[in-house]
């Protein structure tokens, strides 16, 4: 088993976990809706459509905070396991710049 002083000599730290999604965004989808949302902004601001945007929040009480040992450079990230939460939504129109929130 490795002591404290033996992890520090094969370059490891003591520090927070990060936590985090199940999965990482992929960066193609990040640009296609870039590009989509691009789209649909030319043609709310002609008229055609009626663009409303939409996001969603959940909060809950659970804070761990979680410290391992993990190799200089790399980053340990656990999926957060929810407990009892809230959530919010919020819209937006483009043409209305009110926001309109409703918590579930």
């Amino acid at each position: 088993m490795d002591t404290e002083e033996n992890l520090e000599k094969k370059d490891y730290l003591w520090k927070r976990i990060k936590l985090g999604l199940w999965k990482k965004t992929d960066e193609d989808e990040k640009e296609f809706a870039r590009q989509d949302l691009a789209e649909l902004t030319t043609k709310a601001d002609r008229g055609e459509i009626e663009l409303v945007y939409f996001d969603q929040s959940g909060f809950n009480l659970w804070a761990k905070v979680v410290y391992a040992w993990q190799k200089r450079g790399e980053r340990i990230t656990v999926p957060v396991s929810k407990g009892k939460s809230s959530n919010v939504l919020g819209f937006m129109l483009r043409s209305l710049p009110k926001v309109f929130i409703v918590r579930l």
